[in-house]
């Protein structure tokens, strides 16, 4: 479900952060002169960061950044290797509103985090090994991590994909062992403004008629994810379809070179999507395996649906929740319900 979030200006007051027990703001002092060497402050909670930005007016009043893992923040800072459930969410929201307080319906969200940890019937590596291209960019892998992981950087929003197991294999009891992190990362909330999905403020996390949309998207960009199928023997193949089949195994052949004028960038684009076609027809056609994509894409939708799954009584506890974080903010009763269709957002990102 939901993971990492960003906040830059996150609604509570930067004074009872600074006097909170559970939080330490350390300022670095230069030994030597006493001389304050940089005065953002930052404490940790639980896979949560906050962060204490001076302003230009005043450096003694504060600006107040929230970065981190929500679902890290509700296994307690262990991890976030397992099932985050949609009552997960709503009690690890609920504790940190009520903790510091926090004021969620004007806390704007600037990045957000939605995927699944999904088991796969197989090896996690057969998905990482061969992943080709996403509309045109190569999977680039981070070769500083200890985990196989990948990611895919478009303007508004990362595909990321890595073994979960792999990550958490020292956890008691540990994760299954294939399992597989599939998760957007957006970067640009418009992204999700201009697929319908209103996921503005930190509530809004919570807001149920989000949930659908959000799950097709995930399963759609896996979908859209070109992979190499090294089951096709090459010597059963045309030389023009050979061809094909080993441009297509290469990341670069897929990229769009950025020096193109306009007609040209189209015309290669088209260019490329014909062949792209003809390349899943060959896998379709040639394969001598399972379509282990389209199984992990059902896993996946799968494994969201589990995740947001609720009740009326569910239902009623996060109106009751929200209800409850209006009076702690003493904010008016008038105001959409979290379960609720969102209000228009005429907001410009």
């Amino acid at each position: 479900m939901f993971d990492g979030i960003k906040i830059l200006d996150l609604s509570v007051s930067a004074t009872a952060l600074l006097q909170h027990e559970r939080l330490t703001f350390p300022l670095p002092i230069d030994e030597s002169t006493g001389a304050v060497l940089n005065h953002v402050r930052r404490s940790t909670d639980n896979g949560l960061t906050f962060c204490l930005l001076p302003t230009h007016a005043d450096p003694n009043q504060y600006r107040v950044e929230l970065s981190g893992s929500i679902h890290r923040y509700g296994r307690d800072g262990i991890h976030n290797a397992d099932d985050f459930t949609l009552p997960d969410l709503l009690a690890a929201l609920n504790q940190l509103v009520t903790t510091y307080p926090i004021n969620p319906f004007t806390s704007r969200l600037n990045n957000v985090e939605f995927g699944v940890n999904v088991v796969l019937p197989f090896p996690v590596a057969r998905v990482l090994k061969n992943l080709v291209s996403y509309k045109n960019r190569p999977f680039v892998k981070d070769v500083c991590s200890e985990t196989p992981y990948y990611q895919c950087q478009t303007q508004r929003y990362v595909v990321k994909l890595y073994d979960k197991g792999h990550q958490y294999r020292n956890l008691d009891p540990k994760p299954d062992a294939n399992l597989l992190r599939v998760e957007v990362k957006v970067i640009k909330m418009e992204y999700l403004t201009r697929q319908s999905i209103h996921l503005n403020s930190l509530d809004d996390l919570l807001t149920v008629s989000n949930y659908g949309a959000l799950g097709a998207l995930l399963v759609q960009t896996f979908t859209e994810i070109l992979f190499n199928d090294p089951t096709i023997s090459l010597a059963t193949l045309t030389p023009k379809d050979r061809e094909v089949c080993l441009n297509g195994r290469n990341p670069l052949f897929w990229s769009i070179p950025d020096d193109l004028t306009g007609r040209e960038y189209e015309r290669h684009r088209k260019g490329l999507q014909r062949l792209e076609k003809r390349y899943k027809m060959l896998q379709y056609r040639h394969s001598n395996g399972a379509d282990w994509q389209s199984q992990t894409a059902a896993l996946i939708g799968q494994t969201w649906e589990r995740l947001i799954r609720s009740d009326n009584d569910l239902l009623t506890k996060i109106n009751q929740h929200r209800a409850a974080w209006r009076t702690l903010q003493n904010e008016p009763e008038n105001c959409p319900k979290l379960t609720g269709e969102p209000e228009p957002n005429n907001s410009e990102e």
